[in-house]
């Protein structure tokens, strides 16, 4: 399978999944190094310490650039989560893709919440390299396009 690295204005994006579910954590991080996804993925495991991690990094270089949101976190509702993540003054409106259980509760959840796009658990690389490219701030690049993030190497073959 060929490398793939999503970038924002000619760069690695930084990626943020806020999931409370160490399975759906593991299933993830599984499915991105399956698809030998080169991105950085930092998660959060409560709503609070998404913020938390927000308003340290503000608009820094950290800053997640896409932020993959569990809608059903024990702390804090997703959607509330989301008003509070677009309310933060020192950070510019960060790309949020909402997560839900299943495809079936996605059409609703889209009409509702103020997503950049909405997305069925576990997930799918593929489907998410899809939807990522549709927006406007992402391009997805396969292959020898992908370049890894910088401070990694790529290892010789």
């Amino acid at each position: 399978m060929a490398e793939l690295i999503i970038e924002t204005r000619n760069r690695p994006a930084q990626l943020l999944l806020v999931e409370d579910n160490a399975d759906d954590v593991f299933l993830a991080r599984d499915a991105f190094r399956a698809a030998k996804l080169k991105n950085r993925l930092a998660v959060a495991t409560t709503g609070e310490e998404a913020l938390d991690r927000l308003r340290r990094q503000g608009d820094g270089p950290h800053t997640p650039d896409l932020i993959l949101l569990d809608l059903n976190l024990p702390d804090m509702d997703g959607r509330t989560l989301l008003q509070r993540i677009r309310a933060l003054p020192s950070l510019r409106r960060p790309t949020v893709i909402a997560l839900v259980a299943c495809e079936a509760e996605a059409g609703a959840v889209r009409a509702e919440v103020d997503a950049d796009a909405v997305l069925a658990k576990p997930i799918d690389v593929d489907r998410l390299a899809d939807t990522v490219g549709r927006l406007a701030a992402f391009e997805v690049k396969r292959g020898r396009q992908a370049r890894p993030p910088p401070g990694r190497r790529r290892r010789e073959q």
